[in-house]
């Protein structure tokens, strides 16, 4: 299994273009401290704005667990437990944020999310759009995240605008 899971970031850095990989949970039974793994089972999380990454970067692990089998005997089977594809924001509304970012003086950047926001789910039935601002030392989904206040008011500035400007247009 360290094999396999040390490729994974090979393959995502590979392909680039922002697509990443994480091995999010690893189980090794027995667990014994001196007692030789008989099972391991391990998550890959696949993100990318290209759907043809995420499935090459699938392949590539599925074809080095084929080698693996083959050259050490080790048995091994594959659940696809979420398969969703990127979703693109809508880009009238990017254009709206950045505009009114800029207008407000605040720095921005288009970033690639990569992430299962409610945006994902709600790109579905109607547009969206999604504001990110900057978490200390760039630490998001962990207990070291932090974001200044100053950033989350930068935020709702923007958000408010873009929402008061989407309103307006829709009254048209």
């Amino acid at each position: 299994a360290a094999i396999i899971i040390s490729r994974v970031g090979d393959f995502t850095r590979e392909l680039g273009e922002g697509t990443v990989a994480t091995v999010g949970k690893l189980s090794v039974l027995p667990g014994s401290t001196n007692v030789v793994p008989n099972e391991v089972i391990f998550t890959v999380d696949i993100r990318s704005k290209y759907d043809s990454h995420i499935r090459t970067v699938s392949c590539w692990i599925n074809e080095e667990l084929e080698k693996l089998s083959e050259s050490k005997g080790v048995k091994f089977s594959v659940l696809d437990n979420l398969d969703l594809p990127p979703v693109k924001l809508t880009e009238n509304i990017v254009d709206i944020i950045e505009k009114n970012s800029e207008k407000l003086g605040f720095s921005n950047m288009k970033i690639l999310s990569g992430a299962g926001h409610d945006a994902m789910v709600m790109a579905d039935i109607t547009d969206v759009g999604m504001i990110f601002v900057p978490s200390k030392n760039g630490r998001s989904h962990s207990p070291q995240e932090w974001t200044e206040y100053d950033q989350l008011q930068k935020g709702v500035e923007v958000a408010y605008e873009t929402i008061k400007e989407l309103s307006e247009v829709n009254l048209l």
